[in-house]
């Protein structure tokens, strides 16, 4: 047989088969069991519980944080054989790691993610999403009709992802799905404020008010835009008159919420209503 140059050649493999074929005899990962567990690992994006999320940048697609005595002690593998197999793995262009404090960042390249919302195509959707806002930034329509909106271009997201990329894990759907609502509550908070904003500071506010609108709110969009309109009030006076808290984790969700936004906007009295004078949006 001769040999080819196989550079640009692809070979289309979900995770299932993945995990189908390797090994799964005995307590020590197998070098497929390890690559697998790298693939799982990207695709929700995965964060170890043990890292302090101050130190924790918002990770982009195909990246997720370990440490070598993680992979090491899942893997049942020595600190230094794990070393190198990363090391030869990114020899060959499959991952690329990034150092943290007491962390680091891999990012799987193998992964295609040509269909994932970051292409060309959702670029539209992040243009409607923008439009929307200042749509309801500006007043020119009612908080009904934006929330319609914003529920149809979200909803036209995700069917778009699923139409893009057919062979898909319910992994991969939860977090497409909170890509898109990430993405929209960036774009709401980003119209009402539009100074330099700090990336972790940010990212935590937007995944905390995510988390309301999907498990307080019950992803009512109307609910959403008025939680935020009231969102200065709400954290000044520590309840929120859109819902009701009734759960010991919608508590500790809304205390995130408001904990978070202090941070970020570094709330004072005097510069709400100075930001009131300029906006039609009621803060």
């Amino acid at each position: 047989m001769n040999n080819k140059s196989t550079s640009k050649t692809k070979a289309i493999m979900s995770l299932e088969v993945l995990d189908l074929i390797k090994d799964k005899q005995g307590e020590r990962h197998s070098k497929l069991q390890a690559l697998c567990s790298l693939l799982d690992k990207a695709v929700v994006r995965y964060i170890p519980n043990n890292v302090p999320q101050n130190t924790i940048p918002r990770l982009e697609e195909c990246q997720f944080i370990t440490t070598i005595s993680e992979l090491a002690d899942e893997w049942h593998w020595h600190r230094a054989t794990v070393r190198s197999f990363l090391e030869k793995l990114e020899e060959l262009g499959h991952l690329e790691k990034q150092p943290l404090a007491k962390c680091f960042i891999i990012e799987m390249t193998c992964i295609d993610n040509s269909g994932l919302l970051t292409s060309e195509v959702s670029r539209h959707f992040i243009f409607m999403m923008d439009y929307t806002t200042d749509m309801w930034l500006t007043g020119k329509f009612d908080r009904k009709v934006i929330a319609s909106l914003c529920e149809h271009i979200a909803t036209c997201s995700m069917q778009h992802y699923e139409a893009s990329v057919p062979e898909r894990t319910l992994e991969m759907e939860r977090a497409a799905k909170n890509e898109i609502l990430h993405a929209f509550i960036a774009s709401l908070l980003q119209r009402i404020r539009k100074s330099p904003l700090v990336t972790q500071e940010e990212d935590r506010l937007q995944q905390s008010i995510c988390s309301v609108f999907i498990v307080s709110l019950s992803e009512d969009w109307e609910k959403l835009l008025l939680f935020i309109e009231e969102l200065p009030e709400v954290v000044l006076n520590g309840n929120a008159s859109s819902f009701k808290l009734v759960s010991d984790e919608e508590v500790a969700l809304f205390q995130q919420v408001c904990e978070n936004y202090r941070v970020f906007y570094k709330i004072d009295m005097d510069y709400y209503q100075g930001l009131q004078k300029h906006m039609k949006v009621p803060l």
